[in-house]
């Protein structure tokens, strides 16, 4: 189950290069 959060958190970081709005915490 963590390893899933691990890969969703890279995606997450991808992502929020090109939308600095994705995660809002």
């Amino acid at each position: 189950m963590q390893q899933i959060a691990i890969k969703l958190d890279h995606y997450i970081g991808e992502a929020n290069e090109k939308h600095s709005t994705w995660r809002l915490k």
